[in-house]
């Protein structure tokens, strides 16, 4: 499953906190009782992996909510290869709370995109091949983390 690869790998790299919402091409997100406490067990055992004392909060989400991240750095990797900003050319080492948004599987929508750049959010490229969306989620977790906090 998707959802429990991204966290459990982003719980080793030591993210605290997980937004999940359905994009307009997301397939349907419907979480059970039975598999939240699935993904929560899961994060647990990464969290006894990885050493860490702290569990993340995992939240479910209809519809994002941008205007609660306005004060936020918010960057959305997209797979649109006119995006030329990569993380090496931003500048977020003294930013609080970074929120990294990464495409569902056939990717982000046009009223999707348009939103994003109505509020501010960063277009940001991640690789010059189109990836997965779990090995997407993965690779900018680790990137953003590593090479720009």
């Amino acid at each position: 499953d998707k959802i429990e690869l991204i966290l459990q790998k982003w719980t080793e790299i030591w993210y605290d906190k997980y937004y999940f919402f359905n994009s307009k091409r997301s397939q349907k997100l419907i979480i059970s009782e039975n598999k939240f406490e699935r993904l929560q067990k899961i994060a647990i055992e990464a969290c006894e992996q990885s050493g860490r004392n702290i569990i993340p909060e995992i939240v479910f989400l209809d519809k994002l909510d941008i205007n609660s991240l306005k004060n936020d750095k918010n960057i959305y990797f997209h797979t649109d290869g006119n995006i030329k900003t990569s993380l090496k050319d931003l500048s977020i080492e003294n930013e609080k709370n970074i929120n990294i948004f990464v495409w569902p599987e056939w990717g982000f929508d046009e009223s999707e995109i348009n939103n994003f750049s109505e509020n501010n959010f960063t277009a940001c490229t991640l690789w010059e091949n189109i990836l997965r969306c779990e090995t997407a989620a993965i690779v900018s977790g680790f990137a953003v983390k590593n090479f720009c906090l």
